[in-house]
C-alpha cells in the first residue's frame, strides 16, 4: 500500500527530502506551499514540514486542515523530528518510535 506523503514548504531540507522519496515506490510524495493548498488534498497519511519555516500554530492547524495521521516536524538546527499525531502513543524506546512512523 502506498503512503500519500505531503512535504509542506519549500526549504533546502524539505527539498533534499523529497529527491530522496521520489525514488521509492511504495511512497507518493506531493508538494505544497500555502495553507489554502492543504484542504484540497483529500487523502494524506503524514505531513512533513521545516519546523523552523512556520509559527508552531500553523503547524498544529495542519491536523485539523488535512486527514493526516501525523505532522513531522523537522529541526535541523537541533538535528530533531518532532511528531505530531491524533492518536495517543506511548513509547518506552526510540525505536518504539520508529516503528510508529
Amino acid at each position: 500500500m502506498r503512503k500519500n506523503i505531503l512535504l509542506y514548504g519549500n526549504s533546502i531540507l524539505l527539498n533534499g527530502l523529497a529527491a530522496q522519496m521520489q525514488s521509492r515506490a511504495d511512497v507518493m510524495v506531493n508538494r505544497r506551499s500555502a495553507q489554502a493548498e492543504l484542504a484540497a488534498l483529500s487523502v494524506v497519511d503524514t505531513v512533513i514540514v521545516d519546523i523552523n519555516e512556520m509559527p508552531l500554530a500553523e503547524v498544529l492547524a495542519i491536523l485539523t486542515v488535512t486527514n493526516a495521521d501525523k505532522v513531522i516536524g523537522l529541526d535541523h538546527r537541533c538535528g530533531t523530528a518532532t511528531v505530531l499525531s491524533r492518536q495517543v502513543f506511548q513509547a518506552r524506546t526510540l525505536a518504539d518510535v520508529g516503528n510508529y512512523l
